[in-house]
């Protein structure tokens, strides 16, 4: 690694585009954007996420990662079915804008 260059976490960069994603919507989340708010030049950030497609699954990936699915002593699986909507819309109501990547 050169002087300049940085090491970037998968998370770091997932956390930068849900700031990017929320501050300016998700319909603006850019490679170049992410890099803005990385701190690292444009060209960098394709290091670590090789295209926008990439950048949106890590995000679609970590959003619905926060969704607890009921577990089977929740009740029948209509139930938990239900309860599983119920609970992928408050995860996805506290990132506003994120449904059209969904």
């Amino acid at each position: 690694m050169t002087g300049g260059e940085r090491v970037l976490a998968t998370g770091s960069i997932v956390e930068a585009a849900l700031r990017v994603g929320q501050a300016q919507g998700f319909g603006n989340l850019t490679m170049r954007a992410l890099a803005e708010e990385l701190g690292v030049s444009a060209m960098a950030s394709y290091h670590h996420v090789p295209n926008k497609q990439a950048l949106i699954a890590l995000v679609v990936d970590a959003v619905l990662a926060e969704v607890e699915v009921p577990p089977a002593e929740f009740g029948p699986w209509d139930e938990r079915l239900r309860e599983l909507q119920r609970r992928t819309e408050a995860v996805v109501a506290a990132r506003p804008g994120i449904e059209p990547l969904l």
